[in-house]
């Protein structure tokens, strides 16, 4: 039993005093690191949410998705993009801007400022209500 207990206080720690606390600061930093990003990436997001400049035009979207989403025909899209159109178009914007040479967050934002500066139609305005008989004052 002696030999037992009389080796268990002479091992050495795995790790020195010295050793643990740079270990821990590079663990601290690493941390620091990932709660800055995430962090500047999450107020850069709301930032953009809150005034309205969130990015809505995707790379995996399709010129017939962006047609519907944002009430463009598509003909004025493959014009403006410069594009062959065809039926049915399964070509996302990605594979679009490789097929053009460009990056395709270049031709994503190209699309955006398309979609963004497209005038958009004024709300259709309900007929005016006029008061039926019924509701009329008497004169």
């Amino acid at each position: 039993m002696s030999e037992l207990s009389q080796s268990e206080n002479t091992m050495k720690p795995a790790l020195s005093d010295r050793q643990r606390r740079i270990v821990t600061i590079i663990v601290l930093l690493i941390g620091l690191f990932f709660v800055a990003f995430f962090g500047l990436r999450a107020y850069h997001g709301l930032r953009r949410l809150i005034e309205g400049t969130q990015p809505i035009v995707r790379p995996w979207m399709t010129i017939p998705r962006l047609s519907r989403q944002f009430k463009i025909p598509e003909t004025d899209l493959y014009q403006a993009l410069d594009v062959a159109p065809q039926r049915p178009d399964p070509r996302p914007l990605d594979k679009l801007a490789r097929e053009k040479g460009l990056m395709p967050h270049i031709f994503v934002e190209q699309v955006q400022r398309f979609v963004d500066a497209y005038p958009k139609s004024p709300p259709s305005l309900a007929p005016p209500l006029t008061p039926s008989p019924a509701t009329q004052p008497a004169p």
